[in-house]
């Protein structure tokens, strides 16, 4: 291989590690997320106000319905 070759190589395996590493990160805080929303129902926690209070930035428009129904 000539250093061209070996450049590219270093450049798409960067690539690769960058990409398998953000899926993983995404993969984890996922897992976390609905660990500690199941973790909540277990506890006794609505499954759906769980599911708001803990989704992160999920549909903000079915928070704010929530807290309307909440409301009345």
């Amino acid at each position: 291989m000539d250093g061209d070759q070996r450049f590219w190589i270093k450049i798409w395996y960067a690539i690769i590690t960058g990409f398998i590493a953000m899926v993983m990160s995404i993969s984890g805080c996922t897992m976390h997320r609905n660990a500690k929303i199941s973790e909540a129902i277990k506890n006794g926690a609505n499954p759906v106000e769980a599911g708001l209070a803990l989704g992160g930035d999920r549909d903000i428009s079915a928070k704010i319905v929530s807290l309307l129904n909440k409301e009345k």
